[in-house]
Order: structure tokens, then C-alpha cells, then sequence
């Protein structure tokens, strides 16, 4: 089994409030350089990270990422391995019910690496109350390829 998880992700927005844009919520066609066995580890990782973070799950989350993964999110400092990622997971999810949406670009594997590009949706509804917060933006995620189980 070819399995990949996250070793960084870094995500580029401008927040807006209103409803989601005309991304779908699910995944388009897009440009691949890779072996078919490849790509589908590959969504299959992003599968379960959308899902994940669509149901509050950060456990979950988390573990789409490498020990020493990196989440880069706008305005805000790098969390560098699961254990700072879990916690900024976590916060955010204690605090919001989200609702994110990715478009795909391109996947290019390159040996044990793997480099997407694409357009992401995310909605995050306060638990506490007011308005829903919209960010829609671009990101780049690189994967590296972990032993199968």
C-alpha cells in the first residue's frame, strides 16, 4: 500500500463573510504528473483531510500530517509537528463549525515527494453566536510517501 501524509501545507486568503463562492464541494479534475497509485493515496489523504475538518474531528485532522509536518496559515506563525498542529487544530475547532472546500490544480509526485496546488472555501460558523467568516484562497500542500501499513 503507497501511503502519504502532509509534510507542510501553506494556505494564502483574504477573509470575506457571506456565503461560499461557486467552489464545489468536492474535488474537480485537474492536472497530474504520477503514477494512478500515487494519486489515489494522495486523495485519499485529502479525502480524509476535508472530511476531517468538516466534522470537527482535529484528531483526525492531525493525523493526515507527518511528526514533523508544517501548517502555515495566513497571518498567523508556522506550527511545526503534530503536537503544535493538534493544538491550533483544536483551538480552531473548539471555537468554530467549518465548512471547507477544495479545488485541485495539479499533483505532481516527484519521487518520494508529491507537491498540490489548488483553491480552497472555508466557512467558519461561530459556536458562540454571529456572522459566518468566509476565507477563499489559494495553497500549495507537499506529501511525502510513508511506508504502507
Amino acid at each position: 500500500m503507497t501511503r502519504y501524509l502532509f509534510l507542510a501545507q501553506v494556505i494564502d486568503g483574504s477573509a470575506r463573510s457571506g456565503k461560499l463562492s461557486s467552489h464545489e464541494d468536492h474535488i474537480t479534475e485537474y492536472e497530474h504528473i504520477g503514477s494512478e497509485i500515487d494519486q489515489e493515496a494522495i486523495t485519499s489523504v485529502r479525502e480524509a483531510h476535508v472530511a476531517a475538518l468538516n466534522a470537527g474531528d482535529a484528531e483526525a485532522w492531525v493525523a493526515q500530517f507527518t511528526d514533523d509536518g508544517v501548517k502555515i496559515s495566513p497571518n498567523a506563525p508556522a506550527n511545526v509537528g503534530r503536537t503544535m498542529i493538534r493544538s491550533w487544530s483544536q483551538a480552531l475547532l473548539d471555537h468554530f463549525s467549518v465548512r471547507f472546500a477544495l479545488t485541485v490544480h495539479e499533483v505532481r509526485v516527484l519521487g518520494e515527494w508529491a507537491f498540490e496546488r489548488g483553491d480552497y472555501t472555508i466557512s467558519l460558523s461561530s459556536k458562540a453566536g454571529g456572522p459566518t467568516m468566509q476565507d477563499i484562497g489559494k495553497y500549495i500542500t507537499g506529501y511525502q510517501r510513508k511506508p504502507g501499513d
